[in-house]
C-alpha cells in the first residue's frame, strides 16, 4: 500500500473502485486513478513490449523486479477494464491492448498461457529490458530521437545500474498530441524489434489452471468491453485447452507441461475456472459455460467444503492425506478461493434462481465474517464478493441471442462499469424459474427487451440500447449532492 517494495494489489484497487461506483465520492476515484496512472506510466510497466512486472522495488513504481507473472497481468487487465468502462481513459485502453498483445506474442503455450517470464538474462537482472543511451540512439536513428529520450526519461548516466528503465513519470503529460504519440509508438516498435534480437529471459512454460482461469476471465471481459471478438475467441480457446489437458470428467488437475499434467486440482483451480466459465457465459450466451461452472462448484461442495466450520479447504478430501488441511480467506498474490467463491456462488444463484447457491454463499460469508475486524486489508476478494451478494444486480435480456437488437442491448450493458452485474440473455420461449425476479418477463412489441433487476425487483421493460446504457451509467451520488 505504501513504502517499498510495492506490489500491485488489483483486489484492493477494485474495492476502492466499487466504493466510488457505490457512493460517487470523488476521493475513491482519485485514489484509483492515481494508482493506475502511476503504474501505467512507471517503470513497472514494460513500455516497449507490454505487460507489468511483478512488483516495484521503490514506492513510485519506477524500478521493477523484472519478472512478469501471468496472474498479475490478468488481474490488472481486468481492473483496468472496469475503470475504463466508466472513464474511457485512453491510457488504460492502450495498456490493456499492449498487455494482451504481449500475452499473445510471448506467453502462449498451444492455446493456453505460460506462468511467467524470468527477471534475469545471463545472470543479470533486467538485462533484456534495460537500455543505454547509445543503444537508444542506434535503434532510433533517423527518427526524432531526442523527443523519445525526453518523454521516456533516458539519461546518459542511466537510472538503474548505469542503464535506463523507460518510464513516463515526470517526462510529459499523457496523451501528447496525436502526431507525437504516433511517433512514439513507431519508436517503441523499433526498440521492440531491436530487443527481440537479444537473448530472451527464460520462460516458465508450465500451464497453471487457476492462473489461466484469471486470464480467461480478463480476456472475456475486455473483449466484451472493447468489442474485440478476437480476445473473446482467445479466451474460449484457452478455456477449451484447459478442459482438454487438465480435465478428467468434472475434476481438474493443477498444472501441465510437455504433455504431462500434475497434481489434483486445488480449490483455487476450480474457483477461477468457474469464474472464467461465468465470464464466457455472459459474453457468448453459450449454456455450456454455465454448465461447467455448476459442475466445478459441485466438486468444490462435495470434496472441499469444511462441514464443521464452513469454507473451502485448499485440498480436496480425496487428495493425499495431510496432518492439517489449510483453509483461509486471505488473498495472497492471487485472490483466494474462499474470497472469490462468494461472488461465484452469488452469480450462480442469480443466473439459476437455485437457492442452494445463495445458501452456500451466505454460509461462506458467515464462516469468515469474524476475520474482518483484524485483517480486512487482506480480504479484498471477500469484500468484493459480499457486494455482489448484497446488490443483487441482474440484467435480463429477453430475445434471440443472435438477433441484432439483442446484441445491441448486451453491448450497452458491457459498455458500463458494473462489477456486480450478472447478465442473462434468454430466448423468448425460455421460461425462467418462478423464483427468478424476471419470471414471466417477455419481449415488448416483438423486440428484444431488457430488464434491470435489483434485489428481486425488476425495472420497466427497456428496448432501446441508449436508454439501457443511460440507466446503467452513473454511480449513486452522495447524500445531499445535487
Amino acid at each position: 500500500m505504501s513504502g517499498a517494495p510495492k506490489f500491485p494489489n488489483p483486489g484492493l484497487i477494485e474495492l476502492m473502485w466499487r466504493a466510488y461506483l457505490r457512493s460517487g465520492a470523488p476521493q475513491f476515484f482519485q485514489l484509483v486513478q492515481t494508482t493506475l496512472d502511476n503504474m501505467c506510466m512507471g517503470g513497472i510497466y514494460d513500455h516497449v513490449g507490454g505487460g507489468f512486472a511483478r512488483y516495484a522495488t521503490d514506492e513510485r513504481w519506477l524500478i521493477p523486479h523484472f519478472e512478469k507473472m501471468l496472474y498479475d497481468n490478468a488481474l490488472l487487465v481486468d481492473v483496468m477494464t472496469l475503470v475504463w468502462q466508466h472513464s474511457r481513459n485512453a491510457l488504460y485502453q492502450e495498456r490493456i491492448e499492449e498487455t494482451i498483445g504481449w500475452l499473445l506474442r510471448d506467453m502462449r503455450v498451444e492455446d493456453g498461457f505460460a506462468s511467467s517470464l524470468d527477471a534475469d538474462t545471463d545472470g543479470e537482472e533486467g538485462k533484456y529490458y534495460l537500455w543505454s543511451e547509445p543503444e537508444i540512439d542506434a535503434a532510433l536513428k533517423g527518427t526524432f530521437v531526442q523527443r523519445f529520450k525526453d518523454v521516456y526519461n533516458v539519461r546518459r548516466q542511466g537510472s538503474f545500474q548505469g542503464r535506463n528503465i523507460l518510464h513516463r513519470i515526470g517526462g510529459s503529460v499523457y496523451p501528447l498530441p496525436e502526431a507525437d504519440e504516433a511517433l512514439l509508438k513507431r519508436q517503441r516498435e523499433l526498440l521492440l524489434a531491436a530487443r527481440l534480437r537479444r537473448p530472451a529471459p527464460l520462460r516458465d512454460d508450465k500451464v497453471l489452471t487457476d492462473w489461466n482461469g484469471m486470464m480467461i476471465t480478463a480476456l472475456a471481459n475486455a473483449g466484451a468491453a472493447f468489442r474485440n471478438p478476437e480476445w473473446i475467441r482467445r479466451a474460449s480457446l484457452a478455456f477449451d485447452f484447459i478442459l482438454r489437458v487438465m480435465g478428467d470428467g468434472d475434476r481438474l488437475y493443477h498444472s501441465w507441461r510437455d504433455g504431462k499434467r500434475h497434481h489434483p486440482g486445488f480449490s483455487d483451480d476450480y474457483t477461477h475456472m468457474a469464474r472464467a466459465a461465468l465470464a464466457l457465459w455472459e459474453v457468448t450466451h453459450e449454456k455450456r459455460y454455465l454448465d461447467h461452472a455448476k459442475s466445478w462448484v459441485r466438486v468444490l461442495n462435495e470434496y472441499f467444503w469444511d462441514a464443521q466450520n464452513g469454507g473451502y479447504f485448499y485440498r480436496g478430501d480425496d487428495a493425499d492425506p495431510l496432518i492439517f488441511r489449510t483453509r483461509t480467506v486471505f488473498d495472497q498474490a492471487t485472490p483466494c478461493a474462499n474470497g472469490a467463491m462468494v461472488g461465484v456462488l452469488a452469480r450462480l444463484h442469480f443466473a439459476t434462481a437455485d437457492t442452494a447457491y445463495r445458501d452456500r454463499s451466505n454460509a461462506l460469508l458467515q464462516a469468515f465474517a469474524g476475520e474482518l475486524g483484524r485483517a480486512y486489508i487482506s480480504m479484498g476478494s471477500y469484500l468484493n464478493g459480499l457486494e455482489v451478494v448484497m446488490t443483487g444486480l441482474q440484467i435480463v435480456i429477453v430475445g434471440p441471442p443472435a438477433h441484432e437488437k439483442t446484441q445491441e442491448l448486451a453491448t450497452a450493458v458491457m459498455g458500463r462499469s458494473l462489477p456486480n452485474r450478472t447478465l442473462l440473455v434468454t430466448e423468448p420461449d425460455q421460461e425462467l424459474p418462478e423464483t427468478h425476479p424476471a419470471f414471466g418477463k417477455t419481449m415488448q412489441n416483438g423486440q428484444p427487451t431488457a430488464y434491470i433487476c435489483l434485489r428481486g425487483t425488476c425495472s420497466a421493460p427497456i428496448t432501446s440500447p441508449v436508454v439501457l446504457s443511460q440507466a446503467l451509467q452513473l454511480p449513486a451520488r452522495p447524500v445531499g449532492q445535487a
